[in-house]
């Protein structure tokens, strides 16, 4: 494995898992520096994280752009909008897809039980 994907409220446990020389018993950290820990600020459930393998030619998941992000804004004085409502538009146009990969590649964990 060489992703850790954790929540914002476990950032500071995975990093000092992944950075420690010691855990809190005194042993030695077996885990320092395995893998890279990625927050994910949509992860609902505080206690959930998973462990990706990366490493490989195919990923656990797998993402495809279509069409790269490319920045829209409505900033013309003679647009309705701007010049009648004082309202500027800004926005991103982008196209892809995501699915799932060699998915065994993942360990999750809910941190229950």
């Amino acid at each position: 494995p060489t992703l850790l994907v954790v929540p914002p409220a476990l950032e500071d446990t995975a990093n000092a898992l992944m950075t420690a020389e010691r855990l809190d018993d005194g042993k030695t950290n077996i885990y320092k520096g395995t893998a890279k820990v990625l927050v994910v600020p949509w992860l609902t459930d505080d206690d959930a994280w998973f462990l990706m393998d990366t490493s490989r030619a195919i990923k656990p998941l797998i993402f495809q752009q279509r069409k790269k992000p490319v920045f829209v804004s409505q900033q013309d004085m003679n647009s309705p909008d701007v010049f009648m409502r004082k309202k500027l538009k800004f926005g991103a146009e982008a196209r892809g897809s995501a699915g799932f990969g060699l998915w065994q590649m993942i360990y999750g964990s809910t941190g229950k039980g």
